[in-house]
């Protein structure tokens, strides 16, 4: 994977792989298949007049988990001469919830229009919600529905239970040729979505980054993302927020010269590589993944030819590809520079060897993330709040025993002996209220009435770009669901994480935009029901560790993390090593030099500790219920999709990279890297001030 040259050899690629498939499951999957094969074509795009309005609604964008934007463009057809507020309300649902209110998302945006405005185009970012491939537009103003505006239904085009298959976007104004990249990713899965690589003109790509959250690739051709960048620069920062927060940046069009290679390390503001070195930023591709399907996206796969093993090492001799790439990380997403001009005409055996350099657990968002929005995660209850669900069983038993008797023979005996049976009627329903009454304060006492809430996130910040991506896991617990709901800011995408597959709230859920703020108001968070999300920021910070030359009493440190610190290890410009215990909030102190086999040691133990674990007690048969629809529905267990693992999610696997490098003197951090562990993690969002944090766990990975 060093060296970073792009490869000469010409070497075959066959797609062949043995089949172990069986018929029983091959004709499940064809079933299928047909099934979504003979679904109406969705109306992505369409037009509403009224009230001197006339709105365009796009809905194009590849369905998955994640947010959709959906863009509404707004015309007057009469010359506007006063101030208006529209309120957009986006409705989604399953096929058959349309006119039933429960079970739906609710998404509300309000659009303020200006006395002589002219057309203009705004975007409503809709969460991804299993099964819900329609959708209901309705546009209010003063309260009222907006004649002709409002009540028009149309639906998605719906493949997000293919999770097995990447969500790929190519920027282009015409549909490109996406057969060989769909044959890919066929050999795992033996379907594909009906337009595997969709096309999005440059003029519509989204301003924010989480409107990117679906996307697994991204492709753009090197003059188009200079044009981006200076006519449309909002977008051009979105697109690199997504990459730094996990994307996968796909740039073609730069030939096999390190010149156009330096034009896009500066286009991109990385740093500068010397081609001569080799320890330079950018990584060829392995040569002993030439000839080879994609790997680790099913537990079996499907050969889209004929030849037999012993014939391909003569194909591979045979094979000549003329398209090559490089690839080099960018912050935790991934940049990969494509030599041809024309990607998307290499055939199969290309593209499975650009997936395999990625490897399936970048390419695939459930796999990237570690959960699955549609499917069960069993780590779920690992994370869950110690107390929650340990129910007092055996005290439960002896108090109810105890309560059956005296409330029955001895209170019968005692009234019989004291003569005073017509009392009955009184002890009874009293003892019974007076008892209900006790469990339910028992109940208060134990979980209170507040948010409870768990953590474990991961940071990187990069002083030198000014870039922070914020990965977090959030588990709740609340008496009372908090008043107002969650609100997040709009740089943090938000994915809920289902306990059980099909775990949805019967009430359906509501949400709006507003003042750069995502308020998730309603079906969010349940009371007294165990809830967990999965939170990502990308954005711009100034936090720091700021670091100075070393000194005979250590090297000095200043921390500016917005936090006090637990543990700092840094590495300085040279290699060596130190730490500090206990730093306060723009405190300051000289740290002291440590082995790398220390800070390893210290850094392993305090992984042990906040290792995530499910509660004791817990009994989990109380939570996988099952929704039949759902399930039914779910194509991910029959197509043989590995379960999801939140071991293979960014923030673990940085977590992980971080505790293995540390202890090798030639790896270390890097010079000029640092580790903290803090107890409260300032980017992290917990969406409600009432919520108490416990048991929680916040890593900030560094470079100054």
């Amino acid at each position: 994977m060093s060296g970073g040259n792009i490869p000469d050899s010409r070497t075959a690629l066959p797609t062949h792989a043995g089949s172990d498939w069986t018929i029983r499951k091959a004709l499940a999957l064809l079933g299928l298949v047909a099934i979504f094969a003979l679904q109406a074509e969705a109306v992505r795009a369409q037009s509403a007049v009224g009230s001197g309005l006339r709105l365009d609604v796009d809905t194009r964008w590849p369905d998955g988990a994640g947010y959709r934007p959906i863009r509404i463009t707004i015309t007057p057809t009469t010359p506007p001469t006063t101030d208006r507020i529209l309120v957009f309300q986006i409705d989604t649902f399953p096929p058959y919830g349309y006119g039933r209110t429960d079970g739906r998302l609710s998404v509300t945006q309000e659009i303020e229009l200006s006395a002589g405005f002219k057309p203009f185009t705004t975007t409503v970012a809709v969460p991804y919600t299993l099964q819900h491939t329609d959708y209901e537009i309705r546009v209010r103003e003063g309260g009222q529905d907006v004649i002709g505006l409002s009540g028009w239904r149309s639906s998605f085009e719906s493949h997000a239970t293919l999770e097995g298959f990447p969500r790929v976007i190519a920027v282009a104004d015409r549909r490109v040729n996406s057969n060989s990249f769909s044959r890919a990713f066929q050999n795992a899965n033996m379907h594909s979505l009906s337009e595997p690589v969709m096309a999005i003109s440059l003029k519509n790509l989204p301003t924010r980054w989480i409107d990117y959250s679906a996307i697994d690739i991204l492709c753009v051709q090197i003059g188009d993302l200079r044009s981006l960048r200076t006519q449309r620069r909002e977008a051009f920062e979105a697109i690199l927020a997504w990459t730094a927060a996990g994307g996968n940046l796909l740039i073609y069009d730069l030939g096999s010269d390190w010149p156009r290679r330096s034009d896009l390390e500066k286009l991109l503001n990385l740093s500068p590589t010397d081609p001569e070195s080799r320890d330079h930023a950018w990584h060829s591709p392995d040569l002993r993944q030439v000839g080879k399907p994609v790997e680790g996206n099913a537990r079996f796969t499907l050969s889209l030819e004929d030849d037999e093993p012993e014939n391909w090492e003569a194909r591979r001799r045979r094979y000549r590809p003329a398209a090559s790439f490089v690839s080099r990380p960018y912050e935790m997403g991934m940049v990969v520079a494509i030599a041809t001009a024309m990607p998307f005409d290499e055939d199969v055996r290309f593209w499975s060897w650009l997936n395999n350099h990625l490897t399936i657990e970048r390419v695939i968002w459930f796999q990237r993330h570690g959960i699955s929005l549609s499917r069960e995660n069993p780590e779920f209850f690992d994370f869950m709040i110690k107390g929650v669900g340990k129910a007092p069983l055996n005290a439960f038993r002896v108090l109810i025993t105890l309560f059956v008797v005296v409330i029955g023979p001895v209170n019968y005996f005692l009234l019989r002996r004291l003569r005073r049976l017509h009392l009955l009627v009184v002890t009874v329903p009293v003892s019974a209220a007076v008892v209900t009454l006790a469990l339910f304060a028992y109940a208060i006492l134990t979980d209170g009435l507040g948010t409870r809430s768990r953590v474990r996130s991961m940071t990187r910040i990069n002083q030198q770009t000014g870039r922070t991506e914020c990965w977090a896991r959030l588990s709740y617990y609340c008496g009372l669901t908090p008043g107002g709901g969650l609100t997040f800011s709009d740089d943090v995408a938000v994915y809920p994480i289902p306990g059980v597959e099909g775990d949805y709230p019967e009430k359906g859920r509501r949400l709006s935009w507003h003042d750069n703020q995502q308020n998730l108001e309603l079906g969010w968070l349940r009371s007294r029901t165990p809830t967990q999300f999965l939170t990502v920021r990308s954005r711009k910070s100034d936090r720091a560790v700021e670091v100075g030359a070393p000194t005979e009493k250590g090297l000095p440190v200043v921390n500016r993390l917005g936090t006090d610190v637990e543990m700092l290890i840094v590495c300085d410009r040279e290699g060596q090593l130190y730490w500090s215990h206990e730093l306060p909030e723009e405190g300051k102190v000289e740290a002291e030099p440590v082995t790398p086999a220390q800070a390893a040691s210290e850094f392993r133990r305090r992984l042990a500790i906040e290792k995530p674990v499910p509660p004791p007690g817990l009994n989990t048969s109380h939570y996988r219920r099952r929704r039949g629809y759902y399930r039914a529905l779910s194509l991910s267990n029959i197509a043989g999709y590995r379960p999801p693992t939140f071991a293979t999610s960014l923030m673990e696997t940085a977590i992980e990279n971080a505790c293995q490098t540390l202890g090798l003197p030639e790896a270390s951090l890097g010079p000029g890297g640092y580790l903290a562990i803090v107890p409260v993690c300032p980017e992290v969002e917990l969406g409600t001030p009432s919520a108490r944090c416990e048991d929680s766990f916040h890593l900030i990975l560094g470079a100054f």
